[in-house]
């Protein structure tokens, strides 16, 4: 009897679970079967139970699932693998197992398993892994750039294909003999050593080369390629050049990282619940536990046993529960008290229970409880939860419940009928309850685990699905977008494919191209040479040729076509696969470059200045009349001679000079020349040689520039040569000249200073002595005479403002000022403080003087005297310059992150024109400060040097008639805790 329910609650279990499950005994037979595995099988739950595999399925696939069985059986170690079964409508389908040994408390042993249909993701992983071989075939040498390379650390480009400038913002002829830049420069660093390191050891074994890294573009964006490429070798088997093409990969690879963060995403989700040391979510359970089922499965369990049941997680939630008894729903748990306690009975068990064990605890409301944990993947998730009862040997001790109902404020007469109707078990029935939930617990664990684990795959498979979808799109669109052309023939040199740029070459569209032999469009002249290239194919024999195909207008396209055999799984030969590359302007430019070299010789030689001509071997091409007479060598005896040999004439000795520094740096050469500057693609140079003009000797300058053909391929180099003695003699004279004139310029300065000290010692003197007699002074009524008085103070103080200028500026020029940096308050101790000396001068020409207190308070380390003569220059030239109006300062933090300061006016403003002068000693603006205002044009001179000493920026923005907004930056400082922002302090005769 007993048997036949725990067999009942096993069977709810599993039809929980929403993949197919079944429970065989030991004979193999089905004794529990699920809905969801009777509709993968198309049978019903009443065919299925009590017979086998045999009964179903045909004998191979019974037997090979037999044999899986009987190895859980025999060994009681998990099975997990890949095997096919079919329906009732003879549909195969291919399933995922995990099959598990469960032995019972009597000893009968069953195998318990789950299915995953992963029939559509066979299907789709054959179907995307034939795309993915047929489409390496096709991409194997797919370019973004088709280049032909030396196979040096530069690696200096022969010929590189017009899509480099999409690729990497270079223009083909910028890199081609590293003109502008080597292409081993635009490599990432940390990927140039690793890249030649790989390609000698292909290039070694014979292999091609095929590796991702990342290039730099010139607008510095970084990106991802791909470069595929093999070796070219001579009779001898000497590398004679790289050939190759490299592709965007970039947005593959931010696809792929895109996939591993979404894989690191969902391993995160699932170590939460699997990995002990994470934290599990509330809802992880949730979604792991189907709580609708559970809650069913937990009404069934109560209707069968009397007794109470949830599950729980950690935290005392309850997820599912049934059975609960009177004297817990109407009582223990409606009082917050009494439901404390039943909430810390249940948090303290399940933090103490073993995996495999059940606890029987008594709750402080004095009642008997059973709790297993729920373990999934080795972590504690939960627990269920059984209980409310006493034993029917136990004696119930009324007056405990009695006292229970008068503290909590029970009704003592319900309560303690809900007390007697409490239910009661022996200990053998309990032990039997306990055994069951027990292995509920187990079962449930595993089941969840396993279902976790195939998830995972499924979602894995699926993403995988989708960037190879995704990857055979994208490159798709590379082959009918790529800037070279693509031929694929079969093994009769038929047509199958053509890409748009190579009808583009041909003139052909691709309609008309299909299925056309390969010979049609070939010169019968070539035929011995085609046949030839073919026997290399048969032979797996992969080449890159030079080959003229006819247009359809019938012109000659010379191209260069890199062939590569084409061969099925079997390893025959199937056709053969082309990158062709249009290289007619290159063979019409090697006929002008004869030309263009004949007259370009004539040219030279006529130039005034000594000059001669190299080209890319080093050999001396041109050699002028100039040249001759400054070295003495005559241009039979240099023409056609390397090895540095137009070095001897200068330097008696063969060495690198500044044509030689072309393209190249050499630090050791360099250090040879007096003066040396690189402007683009040119050197300039400056030396004195003594070996020129018969042992004279001369300094001269030399200018080496690279030399280019009409398609910008570099084919030398070319050096003028100018006697520039006298020149230098002249530079040593103005020198001379300059030092004589700051020697009078430090004269004068220490002049000015010792003259403003003798100066200002009599005004201060004198002004002190009018400000006696003003004060005894009877003024009358009119006081006309105490204007006498003012004109007489503002004229001192305006001597006294110009000596104190002349003074600083003669302390800067000197270098006799003596800076002392230390911290300050920007706002309190600087500006506030400026701000009160100055706000009565802005009163006087009826003025607003407005200072905007700042909400924080900011700490500068500066020379606290030059810094406040910043802002009293500046606040004291706006009221000076502003006829009415009003002058403010503000501070603030600007959108780079500097402490800012503002002090702008409405004053009469500054022409655009003067702008650039106007921190320049001695100079003021000829219309407006010249004219109507007083002053010697020194104060923002000393302003700009100040800002220096103290490491900040000044700048002005201003318009003419308008006003003027100075602002002084400081990129270090430090912010003090924030305060209330007062009123703006504003001063003026009148309220405005």
């Amino acid at each position: 009897m007993e048997r036949n329910i725990a067999f009942e609650e096993l069977n709810g279990i599993i039809n929980i679970i929403s993949d197919p499950l079944f429970v065989k005994d030991r004979e193999h037979r089905w004794i529990i079967v699920n809905d969801a595995l009777c509709h993968l099988v198309k049978h019903t739950r009443e065919e299925m139970l009590s017979k086998s595999d045999y009964d179903f399925f045909p004998k191979h696939e019974a037997d090979n699932l037999w044999q899986k069985d009987e190895q859980v059986f025999l060994s009681g170690v998990d099975n997990t693998s890949e095997e096919t079964i079919t329906d009732s409508n003879n549909i195969i389908h291919i399933i995922s197992t995990k099959k598990s040994l469960f032995t019972s408390s009597n000893g009968d042993k069953f195998i318990v398993g789950i299915f995953r249909d992963i029939t559509q993701i066979k299907s789709a992983e054959i179907e995307t892994l034939e795309s993915k071989r047929k489409l390496t075939t096709l991409i194997d040498n797919l370019p973004g750039i088709v280049y032909r390379c030396k196979n040096d650390k530069d690696w200096t480009m022969e010929f590189i294909s017009e899509g480099c400038f999409e690729l990497t913002g270079y223009k083909a002829e910028d890199i081609i003999d590293n003109k502008i830049i080597p292409f081993n420069n635009i490599i990432s660093e940390e990927y140039r050593e690793f890249l030649w390191s790989k390609w000698q050891k292909v290039l070694q074994e014979h292999r091609k080369f095929s590796d991702s890294y990342v290039i730099v573009r010139a607008d510095g964006e970084r990106r991802h390629v791909f470069e595929w490429g093999c070796g070219v070798y001579d009779n001898k088997g000497n590398v004679v050049a790289l050939e190759g093409f490299i592709t965007d990969i970039t947005e593959k690879v931010t696809t792929e990282e895109a996939l591993r963060k979404s894989k690191a995403m969902l391993k995160q989700e699932l170590d939460s619940i699997l990995v002990p040391d994470i934290e599990i979510k509330d809802e992880d359970l949730k979604n792991i536990l189907n709580t609708e089922s559970l809650q069913l499965l937990l009404e069934d369990f109560s209707n069968l046993t009397n007794m109470g049941s949830a599950f729980l997680d950690l935290k005392g939630t309850v997820l599912a529960a049934a059975g609960w008894k009177d004297i817990c729903t109407k009582f223990h748990r409606v009082n917050p008290e009494s439901a404390k306690n039943c909430t810390e009975s249940d948090l303290f068990l399940s933090g103490n229970v073993e995996n495999g064990k059940c606890v029987v605890y008594k709750c402080k409301n004095n009642l008997w409880d059973v709790i297993t944990p729920l373990i999934i993947g080795n972590k504690h998730v939960g627990n269920i939860y059984t209980g409310q009862f006493f034993y029917s040997d136990e004696e119930i001790d009324n007056n405990t419940f009695l006292t229970q109902a008068e503290k909590y404020g029970f009704d003592k007469d319900e309560y303690m009928k809900a007390v007697s109707r409490v239910p009661r078990y022996d200990k053998e029935h309990l032990d039997f309850l306990m055994s069951f939930l027990t292995r509920l617990s187990s079962l449930i664990s595993r089941i969840s685990y396993s279902n976790l684990k195939l998830t995972k795959a499924i979602v894995d498979q699926q993403e995988i699905n989708a960037a190879l979808r995704e990857s055979k799109e994208k490159y798709s669109r590379i082959v009918n977008n790529a800037n070279e052309g693509i031929w694929a023939i079969d093994s009769e040199d038929n047509t199958v494919f053509v890409n748009k740029r190579l009808t583009e070459i041909l003139g052909f569209s691709a309609e008309e191209m299909m299925g056309r032999n390969y010979n049609s469009f070939m010169f019968v002249e070539d035929n011995d040479d085609i046949e030839l290239k073919h026997k290399s194919r048969l032979q797996g024999i992969d080449e890159t040729y030079e080959r003229r195909l006819k247009h359809k207008d019938g012109r000659t396209i010379w191209t260069n076509i890199s062939a590569a055999t084409l061969w099925d799984n079997n390893h025959n030969f199937t056709g053969s696969f082309a990158m062709v590359t249009d290289i007619t302007n290159i063979k019409k430019a090697e006929n002008e470059i004869k030309i263009v070299h004949q007259v370009f010789e004539n040219i030279i030689e006529f130039l005034p200045d000594a000059t001669f001509v190299i080209d890319k071997e080093r050999k001396v091409i041109a050699w002028n009349r100039a040249l001759e007479e400054m070295t003495g060598v005559k241009k039979k005896d240099i023409l056609g001679k390397g090895n540095y040999a137009y070095a001897v004439p200068f330097y008696g000795e063969r060495r690198p000079i500044v044509i030689d520094l072309i393209g190249s740096s050499d630090t050791q050469s360099e250090k040879l020349y007096d003066v040396i500057k690189r402007n683009g693609d040119k050197i300039y140079t400056e030396i004195f040689v003594p070996s020129l003009y018969n042992g004279k000797g001369a300094y001269v300058s030399g200018l080496a520039s690279p030399l280019y053909d009409n398609n910008g391929n570099l084919y030398g180099a070319i050096e003028s040569v100018r006697d520039i003695t006298e020149k230098k003699m002249y530079e040593k004279e103005i020198i001379a000249a300059k030092e004589k004139a700051e020697r009078s310029e430090k004269l004068k300065t220490e002049f000015l200073a010792q003259m403003s000290h003798e100066i200002r010692t009599p005004i201060n003197t004198m002004l002190n002595y009018i400000q006696l007699v003003q004060e005894d002074f009877p003024l009358s009524k009119d006081a006309e005479e105490n204007d006498y008085f003012d004109a007489i103070e503002q004229a001192g103080e305006r001597i006294i403002r110009t000596i104190d200028l002349i003074l600083n500026t003669a302390e800067l020029q000197t270098g006799s000022y003596e800076c002392v940096y230390r911290e300050t308050r920007l706002f309190e101790n600087i500006l506030k403080r400026i701000y009160r000396e100055l706000k009565s001068k802005a009163q006087k020409k009826n003025l607003q003087l407005i200072l905007i207190e700042s909400k924080d308070e900011y700490i500068l380390k500066v020379d606290q005297y030059s810094i406040e003569q910043i802002f009293i220059n500046l606040i004291d030239n706006a009221i000076k310059y502003t006829p009415s109006g009003k002058i403010k300062i503000n501070v603030f933090i600007d959108g780079t992150g500097k402490l800012s300061v503002n002090i702008s006016d409405t004053g009469i403003g500054i022409a655009k024109e003067y702008l650039p002068y106007l921190f320049t000693p001695f100079t003021q603006e000829e219309q407006g400060y010249t004219r109507k205002f007083e002053g010697n044009g020194l104060g923002l001179s000393l302003v700009k040097r100040y800002c220096e000493m103290n490491n900040a920026d000044i700048s002005v923005r201003s318009k003419k008639g308008k006003g003027s907004v100075f602002t002084v930056s400081f990129s270090r400082y430090k912010t003090l805790n924030p305060f209330e922002v007062s009123k703006d302090y504003i001063t003026s005769s009148k309220v405005v």
